[in-house]
């Protein structure tokens, strides 16, 4: 029972991850058509980057 959980977990974070991939690289697209957005966007990502290193 205990495996069958971790699994299921495990299955959870890689549909995650899959979907957060495939989000994060649709507005990259978007946005290197529009490079001040980009700029912006990339900004902030670095920004929210620093402050999860921050917390941990």
């Amino acid at each position: 029972m205990f495996y069958r959980h971790l699994y299921l977990r495990n299955q959870f974070y890689a549909l995650a991850h899959t979907l957060t991939c495939n989000k994060f690289y649709r507005l990259l697209r978007i946005c290197i058509h529009n490079r001040k957005t980009f700029l912006k966007l990339y900004g902030n990502l670095l920004l929210d980057i620093k402050a999860t290193e921050k917390q941990e």
